[in-house]
């Protein structure tokens, strides 16, 4: 076995033993995404997987911060269309997670992410605020395939419950 550490890279190292670390890749696959997360907190990390192949930078360097931990402050987020879908305890402010969007780049912090809203009726109304009406567990996105140039750029498929009751969403993603 051929010894390679010297030429592997150390990306990231999560020096708080209380926080766990996990990496995924976003539904699009364009984004490597590290979480850092314990009961009250998170901080995610991400690369630009596409970006990534043409610079000379080191891959530590790429990292990009989405929001540093704050107390009380957890999210997890997946890239869709050249935004982040955020699902937020809004910093333990609400009973239940709203769901944010920002563009990719410019996440600095929660300040940043704005309530993603249901544009299809007369009155735009905010999909997932936190409150007690709405609740958010989970967000998968997918591409539809390219043979059809009238279909959105992306969708979501939403589950959580409403009154109680388990329900879907689908969400539609457009340029």
């Amino acid at each position: 076995i051929e010894n390679k550490m010297q030429q592997d890279e150390l990306i990231f190292e999560e020096e708080d033993g209380s926080f766990s670390l996990r990496i995924m890749k976003t539904f699009d696959r364009r984004h490597l995404v590290l979480t850092c997360s314990a009961k009250e907190s998170t901080e995610l990390h991400y690369i630009d997987l596409e970006r990534s192949k043409d610079i000379e930078e080191s891959v530590s360097e790429q990292l990009v911060c989405i929001s540093k931990r704050l107390d009380k402050l957890c999210y997890r987020a997946t890239s869709c269309a050249g935004y982040w879908l955020i699902q937020t305890n809004n910093m333990g402010d609400t009973p239940n997670l709203s769901l944010k969007a920002c563009r990719v780049g410019e996440e600095k912090d929660p300040s940043s992410w704005l309530d993603v809203v249901n544009t299809e009726n007369e009155t735009p109304e905010v999909m997932f605020t936190g409150g007690d009406g709405r609740s958010l567990d989970g967000v998968t996105i997918f591409s539809p395939p390219d043979e059809n140039n009238d279909a959105p750029l992306a969708y979501g498929v939403v589950s959580g419950r409403e009154e109680g009751i388990p329900r879907i969403w689908i969400l539609e993603f457009a340029e």
